[in-house]
């Protein structure tokens, strides 16, 4: 269903799935909704287009194994580990190519992934706000990249005042792209949304 998606990467993927779904033990079998057929689509398209991305990694982030019990988290691994998708080994990379961004010749460089600069009618809409680069708005703004590039809807869940704003317009501003602010309460309804003026 995934052109060009490599077969070493969806299979062990498939075979994940199945030992969760199939699994007796209620703690593994709850941990099978988190890989819906969407999500495993959207891990093939992401390891087609970044086939050296970590299909362990992307997993654990699709079950929010951080969150997990001690337990469903040792049970998780534990069926990563019998689909042979192993944690993966630190590899010899430019550490400070991973944790910079650069916009040069019309594109942008975010970590290691790279794409081209939007052109936008217009400038005044693109954010440009006092932001400082560190390694873990980095690695979530090249997460955001890779997914944008695929077309996906980005949404960033996090406590009030953890710098949500702050990444998003950065990642904006890199990408050239305006921004269009909507403010949302709890009377909001979909026909407030959808009015036009």
């Amino acid at each position: 269903m995934v052109p060009n998606a490599p077969k070493a990467a969806v299979e062990p993927l498939l075979t994940l799935t199945h030992g969760l779904r199939d699994s007796a033990d209620h703690t593994v079998l709850s941990l099978s909704s988190s890989l819906s057929t969407r999500q495993l689509l959207r891990m093939s398209r992401r390891a087609a287009q970044f086939p050296h991305e970590n299909l362990n990694e992307a997993v654990n982030k699709a079950c929010l194994s951080r969150f997990l019990p001690k337990l469903a988290r040792s049970a998780l691994d534990k069926t990563l580990s019998d689909a042979g998708l192993e944690a993966g080994s630190t590899q010899e990379t430019d550490i400070e190519k991973m944790l910079s961004c650069e916009v040069k010749d019309g594109r942008v460089r975010i970590g290691t992934t790279t794409t081209q600069i939007y052109n936008p009618e217009n400038r005044m809409k693109v954010p440009d706000v006092l932001f400082y680069d560190n390694a873990q708005h980095l690695s979530i703004m090249e997460d955001m990249l890779k997914d944008f590039m695929l077309g996906e809807h980005l949404l960033l869940v996090g406590n009030q005042g953890v710098g949500k704003n702050k990444i998003v317009d950065r990642f904006l501003y890199l990408l050239n792209r305006p921004r269009e602010y909507l403010q949302l309460h709890r009377d909001t309804t979909v026909q407030t949304l959808t009015l036009q003026p």
